[in-house]
């Protein structure tokens, strides 16, 4: 699924269920998102705001990297951010937790701290997908499958089945935890609820528009 030169195939054909994964990572940061935006306060929001890093906080608690990525990418959203007088209601303990956050599940250099905070860890692990993405691209894009005397390349091959081994070593311990039905239920309703990407910025000007004051902004959040 990772060999993007394979013709006539679709990706969501080649490899269904990452395809699968990938936008049910999307559809939970949408989530997030939606659930701040859906409170007609600054005061509201920020509440939610809170509950959100608390909850990403204890993700990473319990090395559920997938679920930790996925709430900061919806609480990092521009439309979230720009949300001046929201943000100011929050307090500077959890703007700290949560730009600690920010660390562990950056992009740069591949995901370098998330995945050495993966390494550290004991499973039960749920590691964010993209992480191995990111490096089956890297290895299949940037080794060649030859070496230099035309025969197969093992090390590129050794390369590939180490990634791969490591997804399912995460994947032979499961989680000892009761399941919680109002929990799924939530969120899986929510998730097929949650606004577009668009409707999330129209939401967020509307909450707050561009050069509002403060003042104004409560004014009219009161009388709503």
């Amino acid at each position: 699924w990772y060999q993007r030169r394979v013709r006539g195939v679709k990706d969501k054909e080649r490899a269904p269920h990452i395809c699968s994964i990938m936008q049910r990572c999307d559809k939970m940061s949408n989530m997030v998102a939606s659930e701040v935006l859906a409170g007609e306060t600054a005061t509201t929001r920020a509440k939610t705001i809170t509950k959100w890093v608390t909850v990403a906080k204890l993700c990473r608690q319990h090395n559920n990297f997938a679920s930790l990525l996925q709430i900061v990418a919806g609480l990092t959203f521009s439309a979230i951010q720009r949300l001046k007088y929201t943000w100011s209601l929050v307090t500077s303990e959890m703007k700290n937790e949560l730009n600690m956050l920010k660390e562990v599940v950056s992009v740069s250099n591949r995901f370098k701290n998330m995945k050495a905070e993966i390494k550290r860890c004991d499973p039960p692990c749920v590691p964010y997908v993209g992480v191995y993405l990111a490096d089956l691209i890297s290895i299949e894009e940037g080794v060649q499958n030859l070496n230099s005397n035309g025969l197969i390349n093992f090390a590129k091959m050794r390369m590939l089945a180490h990634t791969i081994l490591e997804i399912r070593l995460y994947q032979q311990t499961h989680f000892e935890v009761e399941v919680v039905p109002d929990v799924i239920k939530h969120i899986l309703v929510n998730c097929s609820n949650a606004l577009s990407e668009d409707k999330i910025f129209e939401r967020s000007y509307t909450l707050e528009p561009r050069n509002q004051r403060p003042a104004a902004l409560e004014n009219s959040s009161s009388s709503a």
